[in-house]
């Protein structure tokens, strides 16, 4: 079953070959896991908050990086569900983070746009992460204007070469693992 987020992702990977006249075939997996790195992002952003009204986006099932859907909050630990989560979500990003990089250069305004959401994603799950209880509150957790206004200049450092946004989707990625394996 597609979600939302697959879905523009690979209706956007479609437009991008169709302007920089390229086959994006190969393309289609990392567009898809970027989508759905997006989706579960804010999932995990809004988790708590969404449980308090009795509502509830993962699927129902066994799986590692999908708690039960039926199972109860751990009283010792009401933060397993976030940190779960956020171990398939860094997952998904960083196979989205190959689509990122592989857009091309004279796609600009493009390109700055996907990277632009790309690392707020970043941002948000490590904000999530570092205060789980933001993700019971009316808004959410969300990164400050400052820290949109700063993704949006980095995103536009993104544009003429693959190494910043390298170098900064590794740190992101890093701080979001460390806090993973820190709440183990």
């Amino acid at each position: 079953m597609a979600t939302p987020r697959l879905d523009a992702s690979l209706m956007m990977n479609e437009i991008f070959a169709a302007l920089s006249g390229t086959d994006k075939t190969g393309s289609k997996e990392s567009a898809g896991e970027l989508g759905i790195g997006l989706q579960l992002t804010n999932i995990v952003k809004d988790i708590r908050k969404d449980r308090l009204r009795n509502i509830h986006y993962c699927p129902a099932g066994k799986s590692p990086h999908w708690p039960d859907q039926e199972s109860t909050w751990l009283e010792d630990d009401p933060n397993w569900e976030i940190f779960s989560l956020a171990s398939a979500t860094i997952s998904h990003l960083t196979v989205g983070k190959d689509y990122i990089l592989g857009l091309e250069s004279n796609l600009t305004q493009y390109r700055m746009f996907c990277t632009a959401n790309y690392l707020m994603a970043w941002k948000t799950l490590e904000s999530c992460l570092r205060n789980p209880l933001q993700t019971a509150s009316p808004r959410g957790a969300k990164i400050s204007r400052f820290s949109v206004y700063m993704t949006l200049l980095e995103s536009r450092g993104c544009v003429a070469s693959n190494q910043f946004p390298n170098w900064r989707v590794d740190r992101l990625q890093k701080s979001c693992l460390a806090l993973v394996l820190a709440s183990e």
